[in-house]
């Protein structure tokens, strides 16, 4: 560009002088799209991919971080956030994830979601059906959630319950053998989830 400054004297004086003007875009920040409540078990694998966008012309390179949350949980630069909850990490965990631009100045934008980590997916214990074995016992298979722990319960009368065994559950289960009883009607067997 070239600018000319002149006097209204006599006789005129003017001045040139010549220097080049830098257009530069103005950085925007980046935008995240929000994350619902994730909900798993302990346990559990799971990975989600965050989506973000930059609103810049060229788009610019964009890089994730995790800023808070549990300390196995793995984010990606390119946004998978992936992660195997322990039983430690039973209840609500807070997550937040950024996303930062390469323009200048570095800009940034951040997402907030919990993910509730339950220690099991509410799967109730069952018993396989009754099988009546040579001998005149019946065998009945307790399965339940490994790793978590019943408590056994027999009783000849709804609600009069006595405790057989504790039992950490696995994936073999738990056998029990029982000898009929003639007179006594039948045999009632629950398990009871232990916190």
């Amino acid at each position: 560009m070239v600018v000319r400054v002149s006097d209204n004297g006599s006789p005129v004086l003017s001045v040139t002088n010549q220097f080049e003007i830098t257009v530069r875009e103005v950085n925007l920040s980046p935008a995240i799209q929000p994350v619902g409540e994730q909900r798993l078990a302990v346990g559990q694998s799971w990975s989600l991919e965050l989506v973000a966008s930059d609103p810049d012309r060229p788009i610019q390179g964009l890089l994730f971080e995790r800023v808070s949350g549990p300390s196995a949980l793995a984010v990606s630069g390119a946004g998978r956030v992936s992660w195997t909850p322990a039983d430690s990490d039973a209840g609500t965990n807070a997550v937040v994830v950024r996303v930062r631009d390469d323009g200048s100045p570095v800009l940034s934008a951040e997402v907030g979601f919990n993910i509730v980590v339950a220690r099991t997916l509410n799967v109730s214990p069952t018993f396989d059906l009754p099988v009546f074995e040579a001998d005149g016992r019946v065998r009945i298979v307790l399965r339940g959630t490994t790793g978590r722990r019943y408590r056994v319960e027999t009783a000849t009368v709804w609600g009069q319950w006595v405790s057989m065994t504790e039992w950490t559950a696995d994936p073999s289960g738990l056998t029990l053998l029982a000898t009929p009883e003639p007179g006594n009607g039948p045999r009632l067997y629950r398990a009871l989830l232990l916190p």
